[in-house]
C-alpha cells in the first residue's frame, strides 16, 4: 500500500487503510454493546467512549501518516475527467454528511443493525479502490457505488424506525454538526459534548 495517496484515481493508501480499520473497529464494537447491552446506560457510555477514541485515533493516524498536509481523505478525492465542479461539490457534501451520520449512528447505542449496517460502506469503499486499481472499475464507478453503499444506512434507519426512534433526530443533527465543522468549528468541541448528552 502507497504511503502517499494516488492522485488521479481513487486508490487505498497508508492514511486511508488505518482511518478505514478504526471507523471499522468503531462499527463493530458499537453493534456488540448494542447487541449484548441493548439501550441501557451502560451501552450508552461504552459507545460514547468508543465514538471519542475513535476520532482521536483517527486524528493521530493523520498526524503519523498524511504526506500532504493539504489533502484530506474526502475533500482531495480523485473525480473521473470532465466532471463538473457542482456534481463534485454534491459528491463531496453528501460524503461528509455520511461521515457525521455514520458516528451519531454509533452513537445511537439501539439497534445493533444500525452500526452494522455503518461498516459496510467503511469496508466496501476498499473493495472498490482494489477494483479501479486493477483497472476492472472506472473512477466514475468508484464514486456511483460508493455512494449506493452509503443510502443503505438510511435504508435500515427508516425501514427500523419504531426499534430506531433516534433516526429522526440524527438526520437534522448530522446536518447541523457538518454545517458547524465547515464554520470551523473543532471537531473535538462538535463530538465531546454530542456524546456527553447522549
Amino acid at each position: 500500500v502507497p504511503r502517499e495517496r494516488v492522485a488521479k484515481k481513487p486508490m487505498i493508501w497508508a492514511e486511508f487503510r488505518m482511518h478505514n480499520t478504526i471507523f471499522a473497529i468503531r462499527s463493530f464494537a458499537c453493534c456488540a454493546l448494542a447487541a449484548l447491552l441493548g439501550p441501557s446506560p451502560a451501552c450508552v457510555g461504552a459507545s460514547a467512549v468508543i465514538v471519542l477514541a475513535s476520532v482521536f485515533a483517527a486524528d493521530a493516524a493523520t498526524e503519523r501518516l498524511r504526506q500532504n498536509t493539504t489533502e484530506s481523505t474526502t475533500a482531495t478525492m480523485p473525480y473521473w475527467p470532465g466532471v463538473s465542479a457542482a456534481t463534485e461539490r454534491r459528491f463531496k457534501l453528501f460524503y461528509s454528511y455520511c461521515q457525521f451520520l455514520a458516528t451519531l449512528g454509533c452513537l445511537a447505542a439501539n439497534n445493533p443493525a444500525w452500526p452494522f449496517v455503518i461498516a459496510f460502506p467503511i469496508q466496501f469503499a476498499s473493495l472498490l479502490m482494489t477494483l479501479v486499481r486493477k483497472s476492472i472499475l472506472s473512477t466514475r464507478g468508484y464514486h456511483y457505488l460508493y455512494t449506493a453503499s452509503l443510502i443503505l444506512p438510511f435504508v435500515v434507519g427508516l425501514r427500523g424506525f419504531e426499534a430506531n426512534p433516534e433516526f429522526a433526530i440524527v438526520v437534522p443533527l448530522g446536518a447541523t454538526l457538518l454545517l458547524l465543522r465547515r464554520r470551523g468549528v473543532d471537531k473535538f468541541l462538535l463530538w465531546t459534548p454530542v456524546a456527553a448528552l447522549r
